[in-house]
């Protein structure tokens, strides 16, 4: 079964949608953390369209893909898993004030 990409609109549509392919998340429009979190399964460089980052979402991502790091838009977040991944972070400060 083919699902065709052009404004994915149902959260269960939306969840087999980026099951098969990770990239279809760019057309949910009301993305919930478990739908995010499939993509980033499927591909962790969905998470350059995912909406709302959560650490846990953030994580899986770059777990199944060390390059969706340059996708974390949070600073501190993205410290953070580099930190616990042990990914050197070249001119990125260790602490980044609030």
């Amino acid at each position: 079964m083919r699902i065709s990409f052009r404004g994915i609109l149902s959260a269960t549509v939306a969840l087999e949608a980026v099951k098969q392919d990770g990239y279809a998340l760019r057309y949910v429009k009301d993305q919930t953390e478990a739908v995010a979190l499939e993509a980033v399964k499927q591909d962790g460089r969905a998470l350059q369209y995912v909406k709302d980052q959560t650490e846990a979402v953030a994580l899986e991502a770059v777990k199944r893909n060390g390059y969706a790091l340059q996708y974390v838009v949070n600073v501190k977040l993205f410290i953070k898993i580099a930190a616990m991944l042990g990914i050197k972070t070249a001119g990125v400060p260790d602490e980044v004030e609030t």
